[in-house]
């Protein structure tokens, strides 16, 4: 992934057609040698379904995430410059959640705030839609659909 790329998402349905629906939860695959190497939750839509989130960001998120493993040492210029999108299913942030309360309890609290208000309850993405992290801003429509 190249330093500098920024991604404007916009959450659309299966024809391409904006929809307004905050508060989904976005993750980032990030990919090394062609497979998957991390996810990241990039943040939630605003009112608008829109998110905006960068390599800065993820970096930091990476960067963070290795005081708790040793499975982040990749930098994220050492991936490939392809990243994927997804919508996660509201069941994936259930599961999540439950590894969260298990293995770092005092971050569980936030997380199940976010999970409970989220609109991934009723939307997800059929699958991960793959763009180029070429170090330039890229306006991504990401399709989603009613679960």
């Amino acid at each position: 992934m190249k330093a500098g790329s920024t991604f404007d998402v916009e959450v659309v349905d299966t024809d391409g057609h904006p929809l307004r629906l905050p508060n989904l939860s976005v993750d980032v695959v990030v990919y090394a040698g062609g497979n998957p190497r991390y996810r990241f939750e990039a943040g939630t839509t605003d009112r608008y379904g829109h998110l905006h989130t960068s390599y800065e960001a993820l970096e930091l998120q990476r960067q963070n995430n290795r005081q708790f493993a040793r499975d982040y040492e990749t930098a994220l210029t050492e991936c490939d410059d392809t990243i994927g999108l997804a919508v996660p299913s509201f069941e994936e942030l259930g599961e999540r959640l439950e590894r969260t309360q298990e293995y770092f309890p005092e971050y569980a609290p936030a997380l199940e705030a976010r999970v409970m208000r989220s609109g991934n309850r009723h939307f997800a993405s059929d699958e991960v839609k793959k763009i180029a992290a070429n170090g330039r801003r890229i306006a991504v429509q990401l399709p989603v659909e009613r679960t």
